[in-house]
């Protein structure tokens, strides 16, 4: 399994993940209040690919689950109380975060989560923001190295569970 970049050439995949995990939600509970074919939809996908924030993770080739990450705190993101009061731009907050219903409960979100979290502590970034969630991380990032950036690539791959003190806290 791989976090990576989004390209031009994924927004059909990532939109029909969107899609599918949508017509799920409306289906079951939508928390999100996520509504097929307005949000998240191919424009917003296409989108975040063009500034750089859309991101998939693949297992065996196939899209399984999709996140923006930027530095944007719409909405409640930026009127939050939250417990490490943080300026913009030492935080990324991670929007439209979802998981191919067929997959679910196989770690897919908590991986694609953990690779955000390397992702900001390589760049000594404060913390990642999500909707009633939140990871902060101490000085020196989180040392547990689930999804570790690929030097020269815009691509994550698993690494290591091992930890030498530090605590991620949610």
């Amino acid at each position: 399994m791989q976090v990576r970049q989004c390209v031009p050439a994924d927004v059909e995949a990532v939109t029909a993940l969107y899609d599918k995990v949508t017509l799920h939600l409306e289906q079951t509970v939508n928390y999100p209040r996520w509504e097929y074919g307005v949000y998240p939809s191919a424009s917003t996908v296409e989108t975040a690919v063009d500034a750089g924030v859309q991101y998939l993770c693949e297992d065996g080739g196939a899209v399984v689950g999709a996140f923006i990450l930027n530095d944007d705190p719409q909405g409640a993101y930026g009127r939050g109380e939250w417990k490490t009061c943080l300026q913009p731009g030492k935080f990324l907050v991670i929007h439209t975060l979802a998981v191919d219903p067929d997959r679910a409960g196989q770690g897919i979100g908590r991986f694609m989560v953990r690779a955000c979290v390397e992702y900001a502590a390589a760049r000594g970034l404060g913390a990642i923001r999500r909707t009633r969630c939140r990871i902060t991380f101490r000085p020196g990032g989180c040392t547990k190295r689930w999804a570790s950036p690929s030097p020269g690539k815009r691509t994550w791959s698993g690494g290591s569970t091992g930890s030498r003190g530090s605590r991620c806290t949610n």
